[in-house]
């Protein structure tokens, strides 16, 4: 029956003084209004401009509703700032949930901070300071930021969520972990439904036995499989290699290079050009065609052999 009345008195007073309840500016847009809807104690503040309610707090904006344990209302402003328990709703498929949340009724601007959990339903990100972009449904996380979905684990100081796209860009210091490899970059960009990493920076890529470095390419999570197309580099065992383009399937064991290829046997010295290559990770057999050429080199003198194929078989 309290809350009941205090509900009322809350409607009643946002009529009377438009204040809380109704609407907080006067010369602003009904439509946009942020609306209290409950509150355990309300205390207007008529000489502070600033209204404070507390005890299962709720409030309303449009497609917006927002819990907190206290919170403090401009009186001349569409403006508030939540503490406690702070827990955002956008359109019902959006979670996000902080210690402190302030929340611009005008600009649709939230800032969060303090044990910061952002979930859209196909991932959910961990940080301590984000700032969100209501209208365009973009966050923007800095000093750290964890990204965990049903496969892979992403760590960057900075990054861009685009709950619209469900996409998201990783900026300095990322950090990946997924199935098969664990990946270091400057820049990435993840979309948290086909599991696509996008590789547009400088990026080491450490798998079992392989390591790889590019600067353009992408990988996908669901088939294992990855394209390679800038400044690529592969080492696998004794072999290191480049090549233009390189085409990876993990779960087939295979590696298909194309164009520029440069293949050196550190153990024998031996180096494998040509402009096609394919290499088979169950047999250690690997072959290269299109102008292909074999040096063998030694202390004194070099052996340059040509040919239509020229295979490799590691002992």
């Amino acid at each position: 029956m309290c809350d009941r009345k205090l509900r009322i008195y809350l409607l009643l007073w946002g009529i009377l003084t438009c204040l809380p309840g109704i609407c907080i500016a006067q010369d602003t847009d009904t439509s946009t209004l942020i609306i209290i809807e409950q509150a355990d104690q309300f205390m207007p503040g008529m000489a502070t401009h600033k209204n404070i309610l507390r005890g299962d707090v709720r409030l309303r904006h449009d497609e917006v509703v927002i819990t907190c344990d206290s919170l403090e209302q401009a009186t001349e402003r569409n403006y508030a700032e939540m503490f406690g328990h702070v827990h955002l709703i956008q359109s019902d498929t959006l979670h996000l949930w902080g210690d402190y949340m302030s929340y611009d009724g005008d600009s649709l601007w939230a800032i969060v901070r303090q044990n910061v959990l952002m979930d859209d339903g196909n991932m959910t990100l961990n940080t301590h300071f984000l700032d969100y972009d209501v209208a365009n449904r973009i966050g923007n996380y800095f000093n750290h930021g964890v990204l965990r979905d049903s496969i892979n684990t992403l760590k960057s100081s900075q990054g861009y969520y685009y709950a619209n796209s469900q996409n998201l860009f990783f900026k300095d210091s990322v950090k990946v972990y997924t199935p098969d490899y664990t990946m270091f970059s400057d820049t990435l960009v993840y979309n948290t439904v086909t599991k696509v990493i996008e590789i547009a920076g400088p990026t080491h890529i450490y798998g079992d036995k392989q390591t790889l470095y590019s600067e353009k390419g992408w990988y996908n999570s669901f088939t294992s499989h990855a394209e390679l197309y800038k400044n690529n580099h592969i080492t696998y065992g004794e072999y290191t290699g480049i090549a233009d383009t390189i085409l990876l399937d993990s779960v087939r064991g295979t590696v298909v290079m194309q164009r520029n290829i440069h293949l050196h046997d550190t153990v024998n010295n031996m180096i494998v050009e040509g402009h096609y290559g394919k290499a088979f990770r169950d047999n250690n057999y690997t072959f290269v065609t299109e102008r292909a050429l074999l040096i063998m080199a030694s202390k004194n003198d070099s052996l340059f052999v040509h040919g239509d194929t020229i295979s490799l078989r590691q002992d």
